[in-house]
């Protein structure tokens, strides 16, 4: 199985643009072979989530968030350390993910050629890192993390006419010619 994921918005703003994604690519008939999830920004979300991701068989796996930059970044690795503070109050202070894990682990993914993408070895502390760390310890060919650029008060259409094509080869370079169970 194939799957993408994004967050909903963080408090006080009415928009994630990874939640906006999901919702249009999931209503793509060319990828009905791929699941869709949207979290709640919590550590407690992306735990459950990752716990059933360990109880099957994926066949890749790309989570998508908003960043800070204008840019769509793709993540190259997952570090073992998360801080923040989530949408529900539980706080995390520099802490390692897993004792038991090196301080880093690479990425699955592959970029696509002629994108405008910026290349990340620096997720932050908080979330995204969080669940690109967990991702990368799947067994599965493919695994990686995009930030994309906030959406802001950006219509749906307007932000999905920005970053759906890019998005969608990411998707298709990695997905595609793949084994689509």
């Amino acid at each position: 199985m194939f799957y993408l994921t994004g967050f909903k918005p963080f408090q006080g703003r009415e928009k994630n643009g990874s939640e906006t994604l999901m919702d249009s690519l999931s209503q793509e008939s060319s990828l009905d072979y791929v699941h869709f999830n949207t979290l709640e920004v919590s550590w407690e979300a992306f735990d459950d989530f990752y716990q059933q991701l360990c109880e099957t068989t994926v066949s890749g796996i790309i989570g998508f968030g908003e960043g800070e930059r204008e840019s769509i970044v793709v993540e190259l690795v997952g570090r073992n350390i998360c801080s923040g503070v989530d949408e529900f109050g539980v706080k995390r202070r520099n802490q390692r993910i897993n004792d038991r894990e090196p301080s880093t682990n690479p990425s699955r993914i592959r970029i696509p050629a002629n994108r405008n993408i910026i290349e990340s070895g620096n997720a932050g502390d908080f979330l995204c890192n969080y669940e690109l760390f967990h991702l990368n310890r799947i067994h599965t060919p493919i695994s990686g993390f995009v930030h994309l650029p906030p959406q802001g008060g950006t219509s749906d259409e307007e932000y999905l006419s920005a970053i759906k094509p890019t998005v969608m080869d990411i998707v298709s370079c990695n997905f595609l010619g793949e084994e689509n169970t």
